[in-house]
């Protein structure tokens, strides 16, 4: 529950952010998601090297918020135009 509500939060806030920092050109959302959902991958994939304090099973909680605020960023671009 706590998860869904960190999702929730999340997205919603970066659909009221990110079209604040784009204003001028939607295209800009997938420069500034790129690194982002690239160093995402690289970090589930050695989630255990890059986060060595956390807990291994953590690593889908991180790739799914990393995930959603992507997701919040596109929608709230989307949304506003």
């Amino acid at each position: 529950m706590i998860t869904l509500l960190l999702y929730a939060i999340s997205f919603v806030a970066m659909a009221i952010v990110v079209p604040n920092i784009v204003k001028r050109d939607r295209a800009a959302v997938t420069l500034l998601m790129l690194p982002t959902l690239t160093l995402d991958a690289l970090a589930c994939l050695f989630f255990t090297t890059v986060y060595p304090n956390v807990a291994p099973a953590a690593a889908g909680l991180f790739g799914g918020w990393m995930l959603i605020c992507c997701g919040g960023a596109v929608a709230g671009v989307w949304l506003r135009r």
